[in-house]
């Protein structure tokens, strides 16, 4: 209904009532069945409403992410280090490196959703899994 908040009536028309009158006497009969009490002048409200719905997301499936293209070329950039000034680092790809290898600092680890930077003296390894441990 365009950006619309739904009303009561297009509670009525969504759970099969053309008539509003008559779905309001029938949530009161019902209140009235179950609790043994009802209060026909009192207002109803929905708390809680569930759907379905089914559709196509997309045409074609989704892509992959590519690793970063210094990455893949085993690039090398100067990067500022405290007490050291600007020292070359290598830049390796996450998935290209093989689990449990070693790769000691300075070094920068690239993949397609983030970027690591490594101290001159500490070492990155991946883990079978993926994960990125630094020991310093």
């Amino acid at each position: 209904r365009g950006g619309k908040r739904p009303t009561v009536t297009d509670a009525a028309l969504v759970l099969g009532y053309p008539d509003l009158k008559q779905m309001i006497a029938d949530v009161h009969a019902t209140h009235r069945e179950i609790f043994a009490i009802d209060d026909p002048g009192s207002e109803i409200e929905f708390v809680t409403w569930r759907a379905r719905a089914r559709c196509t997301l997309r045409a074609t499936e989704v892509g992959q992410m590519t690793e970063p293209e210094a990455a893949r070329r085993g690039a090398s950039r100067l990067v500022h280090f405290e007490g050291l000034g600007r020292v070359p680092a290598a830049v390796v790809s996450r998935s290209a490196m093989p689990p449990d290898a070693p790769h000691a600092g300075p070094l920068i680890v690239e993949s397609p959703v983030t970027t690591v930077v490594v101290d001159p003296g500490a070492v990155a390894r991946r883990t079978p899994r993926g994960s990125l441990v630094i020991t310093l």
